[in-house]
């Protein structure tokens, strides 16, 4: 169980509000603390040392409210330097707006062109270009340096439900090859991004459902998932188009809101009833009628139970290399370690290879699939629509910190070093907690009330909208003088 060594996750809301935490600005997390307190605690400054979760509660690092109306994607660029890039939010305002994650301050503004409709969902498409989806069904690559477009793109029927992009491989450069899918003309799409044109569309069976609503890539690419009907996960192979995985999940109770990669080889899902379930991905289209599934977390068995429904889950790099964040629909953010869960499902392989189980495509549940590392709130009754997160797992070394002009405080800016040397087997079973204990890492009177802080922010932006017109008011009174 841990957490990688700094981690940031972003959200945006019904609202407009785009919030942020930032592990690092808690100057509790063993990684932050300066060389004396370090040497207080006994504590080495390279060593992986996860935080406690119940003793060091994530704390707001921004929340700015410069959107009118929902925020429907916020995503984050992962870099490979070590240290946070850029991230970018997009709402129903048609307003496009870029964000230096270090600084926690908007860095560029754009609109989307006025006749391609709202804001559906985008994606980074590399490290240079964002990719939106529009109600009009058509995809606009934007420029990140100059905000510029660079191309429109059409082909979708009806409004783009989700995009994914592809990793890059040895074949396909990062950013130059993208999937989208439209749950209401039914069809999945493969699109060019260096030329601007869709290379292929496939076309998703309904049965009684929705059609295809989310679409994500495996982190190297070779496989891609998407749910449809509602219900249904479908997993194939991106260079052979074969199925890998192929479940219906049956009742609308299990409604499946968001999937996310954990590994190559997992995958896991949000549903509609507050649920999170893992998936084993097969590696060949032979294995994939035998599903091995885990209900990991349980969700509540009424329909009518909206408060706790997962709205989104993303995967996030470092710590144990199974960690997951989610959202739920009440506003609260909660950070897994799913490495129990996957080890389950991993012993099932094992025994079907020794001809004990050949699998099944019914639930399996375990005491400690789970640990539940990190819980925050976003404010009261703030409704989380978008999420997105940034993680590091670099250490840091006594010579990358830079140190105030007073030694006596414990305040630093971490810089960070190369990657560390993995634990020894007795410093990892030294820093692993008793299994019995792993489901209570977190004490709910942690999650904490960001209301004020998501409020402040709010005032300030009315304030300046506020200002804003009085100056056109002037303008437009002076401007009928004159003539």
């Amino acid at each position: 169980m841990s957490l990688p060594h700094r981690f940031i996750i972003s959200v945006g809301s019904y609202d407009g509000v785009v919030a942020g935490w930032d592990s690092s600005k808690n100057p509790k997390l063993p990684q932050n603390l300066s060389p004396k307190s370090r040497e207080t605690k006994n504590l080495s400054p390279t060593r992986d040392l996860p935080p406690t979760p119940s003793s060091t509660p994530l704390p707001l690092s921004f929340a700015i409210s410069n959107h009118e109306g929902s925020v429907r994607v916020v995503s984050s660029n992962q870099t490979k330097t070590g240290k946070p890039g850029l991230m970018f939010s997009c709402g129903i305002d048609g307003a496009l707006r870029l964000y230096d994650i270090e600084l926690s301050v908007e860095i560029g503004e754009t609109r989307l062109p006025s006749d391609v409709g709202t804001c559906t969902c985008g994606a980074w498409a590399g490290e240079k270009h964002i990719l939106i989806g529009t109600a009009d069904g058509k995809l606009i690559l934007y420029e990140v340096s100059t905000l510029q477009v660079v191309h429109v793109m059409g082909g979708h029927t009806s409004p783009v439900s989700c995009i994914t992009v592809h990793p890059g491989s040895k074949s396909t450069p990062p950013g130059s090859m993208a999937l989208t899918c439209s749950e209401n003309d039914n069809t999945v799409r493969l699109w060019d991004l260096t030329k601007g044109r869709c290379g292929f569309v496939t076309k998703i069976k309904k049965k009684g459902g929705g059609g295809p609503s989310i679409i994500k890539f495996s982190p190297n690419g070779e496989t891609y998932t998407y749910t449809h009907n509602h219900t249904h996960i479908t997993t194939k192979s991106t260079s052979t188009d074969d199925i890998l995985l192929d479940i219906d999940l049956g009742q609308q109770l299990y409604r499946v809101n968001d999937v996310a990669y954990i590994t190559e080889s997992y995958i896991c899902a949000g549903l509609n009833n507050g649920g999170i379930s893992i998936f084993r991905v097969e590696a060949d289209a032979a294995s994939a009628s035998e599903v091995r599934a885990a209900m990991v977390i349980n969700g509540s068995e009424s329909s009518r139970d909206t408060k706790n429904r997962i709205k989104r889950v993303e995967s996030m790099a470092g710590g144990s290399g199974y960690l997951v964040v989610s959202c739920c629909s009440s506003g609260v953010v909660s950070v897994y370690d799913f490495e129990g869960a996957v080890n389950s499902l991993m012993d099932e392989d094992n025994e079907s290879d020794g001809g004990e189980s050949s699998g099944s495509d019914e639930f399996g549940e375990e005491d400690d699939q789970y640990v539940l590392l990190q819980q925050v709130k976003l404010g009261t009754g703030s409704r989380i629509v978008s999420i997105s997160g940034w993680s590091s797992d670099h250490a840091i070394g006594e010579n990358d910190l830079d140190f105030d002009v007073d030694q006596s405080s414990d305040a630093v800016t971490p810089d960070f070093a190369p990657r560390r040397k993995p634990p020894t087997d007795k410093e990892a079973e030294e820093q692993q907690p008793p299994s019995k204990k792993r489901r209570n890492a977190v004490d709910a009177s942690n999650i904490m009330e960001d209301a004020q802080a998501v409020a402040k922010a709010r005032d300030l932006i009315e304030s300046a909208k506020k200002s804003a017109k009085k100056k056109k008011k002037k303008k437009g009174a002076a401007k009928k003088i004159k003539k």
